[in-house]
This record gives C-alpha cells, sequence and structure tokens, in this order.
C-alpha cells in the first residue's frame, strides 16, 4: 500500500484547483496516511 502514498502526493502536487486538496485530504485520511498530513503541516510552520 506503501506504493500508493507517493502516486496521490504527485496528483496532489500536480492538480492544484479549489476543493481538489481536502478532498485528497479526506482520501489520505481514510487510507490511514492522516500522519504523513500532521507530518507536512508542521513542517510548514516556521520553527
Amino acid at each position: 500500500m506503501s506504493a500508493a502514498a507517493p502516486h496521490l502526493i504527485a496528483d496532489a502536487e500536480i492538480v492544484d484547483r479549489p476543493g481538489l486538496l481536502p478532498a485528497v485530504r479526506a482520501a489520505l485520511l481514510s487510507a490511514g496516511y492522516g500522519w504523513l498530513l500532521r507530518e507536512s503541516s508542521t513542517a510548514r510552520k516556521p520553527a
């Protein structure tokens, strides 16, 4: 299943439309990739 993660991330980066990102985030959460969203969101914050 880990092979699907890079594909989902690449799709999110290539197609950046309003309303799409929430759907991608929901898909990642339902797929068990919630930790990935938390890691990326905390990494963007200034230390």
